[in-house]
């Protein structure tokens, strides 16, 4: 699983590089967040100041969090890229950035155990409450629909294959055929 997931996040790094060297070079703030990422890949600490650090607990105040960050003025962190041939010219491209005066400020959100189920648990309740309504409007849209096609969610391409097969069949059977 920290393989596939290893390689997942490799592929987020390649994609956002680009927002990353643009905030560089035009001095726009940039937010990147996502499950994907990967801190390793990302930023390097360039100090070992200790009132820095990329973990936080989040019952923190913001008080406590702003502080930490905004006291000092060097830059603790650096934009890094992977040492593989795949990163070489992202890499290139990096290496002519003056990074002294950009602000990264790394976070690394974490929740217990507990809170992940919690979590789960509203997002399956959400996920029943949308199906219901889902299902609901197909309904309605049923009584009124002409022609139905049943999506096969586990076979995508037979339904498409369906759904060509109608189009064509609609196309034969028109008297407006000739002139398509």
């Amino acid at each position: 699983m920290l393989e596939y997931y290893r390689q997942y996040c490799h592929f987020i790094r390649k994609g956002i590089n680009t927002d990353i060297v643009k905030s560089m070079t035009e001095g726009k703030a940039v937010i990147i967040e996502g499950c994907g990422l990967d801190l390793e890949l990302i930023v390097r600490r360039t100090t070992q100041d200790e009132c820095l650090s990329p973990k936080l607990n989040t019952s923190l105040s913001s008080q406590k969090i702003q502080g930490s960050y905004l006291e000092t003025s060097q830059n603790q962190y650096e934009i890094v890229l992977p040492d593989l041939p795949e990163f070489s010219a992202m890499a290139e491209q990096l290496s002519k950035i003056d990074q002294s005066k950009a602000f990264i400020v790394p976070l690394q959100l974490t929740v217990t155990r507990e809170e992940h189920c919690q979590m789960l648990q509203q997002r399956r309740k959400m996920t029943e409450e949308s199906l219901d309504k889902f299902q609901c409007i197909q309904s309605y849209l049923d009584k009124n629909s002409q022609i139905q096609t049943r999506l096969q969610v586990s076979s995508v391409s037979s339904t498409v294959q369906q759904i060509q097969d109608l189009v064509l069949s609609k196309i034969e059977n028109s008297p407006l055929r000739h002139e398509i």
